[in-house]
């Protein structure tokens, strides 16, 4: 049990819990999954701040949240039309909030694909690498 807490308690699990819970609670105008699960956006940041990061993280302002989605290697989209949207390769709706805990806050979503001895999990790695930077990158 002491182990379950520990997992629930990682900011990646805390991030996936949340934005499931948005979504059944019907608070997808302040944050939601986007681009079918593969990445969130925080639409309403006065809202975010003040009704949602408290029943989450410990941080009472929007700049820690930001660190910490940096931390963890987050990429933010700064220009276009997808701008702000925050995304990581490992990071989607349909990953069990568990293994998001195997997000690393010291070893970036790159490194990870160095680490995997399987050709095809490395494979799909690169690829989804690619899809992400075309997505939210290659089109602003």
């Amino acid at each position: 049990r002491d182990d379950l807490q520990k997992l629930e308690s990682v900011f990646p699990a805390k991030l996936h819990r949340m934005l499931a819970d948005a979504e059944k609670d019907c608070l997808d105008h302040i944050v939601s999954w986007v681009q079918d699960g593969a990445a969130f956006k925080v639409h309403d940041t006065d809202k975010f701040v003040e009704q949602i990061m408290p029943l989450y993280f410990d941080q009472t302002k929007y700049e820690s949240f930001r660190r910490q989605l940096n931390l963890y290697g987050f990429s933010r989209v700064s220009r276009g039309v997808y701008r702000g949207i925050y995304y990581h390769q490992l990071f989607l709706k349909a990953t069990h909030r568990y293994a998001i805990t195997l997000l690393d806050p010291r070893v970036r979503a790159t490194e990870v694909t160095k680490r995997i001895d399987d050709s095809r999990a490395h494979s799909l790695f690169v690829r989804l690498d690619t899809i992400f930077k075309h997505l939210f990158v290659n089109r602003i």
